[in-house]
């Protein structure tokens, strides 16, 4: 095993390839590299890709929450949606997009099992999602796709649409003000 990890295994653990052995472990996406599953190269170009991402992601957004901070004319109350905006893509690209370059150069999921408890590896083995395939249904996939939707889709999709809304009745009514500031004969 790589590392030296001892890992204990769910009885219901499933991996989606023919094993020609009995021994699970030697194939598990938290101990070894999964080179059965795809070449090194295709291992390393989402290696390459995911690289760029973090790079360019990291830093396009860091220059621009530096320039807001640095810049007093940037602080605007609509360029805060933008700091915002950055400051949590800058987040995701930090976290997530660092995540996944090291798990493809490393060629398996480097968070380990702990990191997956309620997931199973998927795809190429470097990423974790909804474990949908083992016999054990101890998690209710359905109660889980109800409130993945309920809670990561329609409830920040309905605050967008919320504060957006809000945002342009305050933008019409502001270029109506001004509007009649401007010229107050009609």
């Amino acid at each position: 095993m790589k590392h030296g990890r001892d890992v204990e295994l769910p009885e219901d653990f499933w991996i989606p390839i023919p094993l020609e052995t009995n021994n699970i472990t030697s194939l598990s996406p938290f101990l070894v590299p999964q080179d059965h599953l795809a070449s090194s190269g295709v291992y390393y170009a989402m290696a390459l890709y995911m690289l760029f991402i973090f790079i360019g992601g990291t830093f396009i957004n860091a220059l621009t929450v530096a320039c807001t901070i640095q810049n007093k004319k940037l602080r605007s109350h609509l360029n805060y949606i933008l700091v915002n905006l950055a400051v949590s893509n800058l987040l995701v690209s930090c976290v997530g997009s660092l995540t996944a370059f090291l798990s493809f150069a490393n060629k398996y999921f480097i968070l380990g099992p702990l990191a997956c408890k309620m997931y199973i590896p998927e795809s190429l083995q470097c990423s974790c999602g909804p474990d949908w395939y083992t016999t054990n249904n101890k998690y209710n996939n359905e109660s889980y796709v109800m409130f993945l939707f309920g809670f990561c889709f329609a409830v920040p999709l309905a605050t967008i649409v919320f504060c957006y809304s809000q945002l342009l009745i305050t933008l019409k009514m502001a270029v109506k003000a001004q509007a009649v500031c401007l010229h107050p004969e009609g």
